[in-house]
């Protein structure tokens, strides 16, 4: 019994081991992925704060957006309601810029 209980023992502690080590790995990796694309953003944003802030702005609304289809806007001053049709090609970010100001998405 124990020699054949110990060494399956051995072989899925040995296992266990190195899986979390591959795990660690990954995550470090991701982890400093992550941060060196978050230092370059920062480094826009600290150039050209306003435009690095439209720019995230429009790439969270196509990310949020992008699947919605069909997306209504109400303006409490006027009584237009407006639609955009989501559903075709997504719209390229001077289209979305030109919607966030206000102006006419051609």
């Amino acid at each position: 019994y124990k020699n054949e209980v110990l060494p399956k023992a051995r072989s899925d502690a040995y296992e266990t081991v190195k899986k979390a080590e591959a795990y660690k790995a990954s995550t470090v990796a991701q982890a400093e992925s992550d941060t060196a694309v978050f230092s370059a953003v920062y480094q826009e944003y600290l150039a050209a704060p306003s435009i690095t802030r439209r720019r995230l702005l429009i790439e969270t609304l196509q990310d949020v957006l992008g699947n919605s289809g069909r997306v209504v806007i109400s303006d409490t001053n006027s009584d237009v309601v407006k639609m955009l049709d989501l559903s075709g090609a997504l719209a390229d970010a001077e289209t979305s810029a030109a919607v966030l100001e206000g102006g006419d998405a051609k």
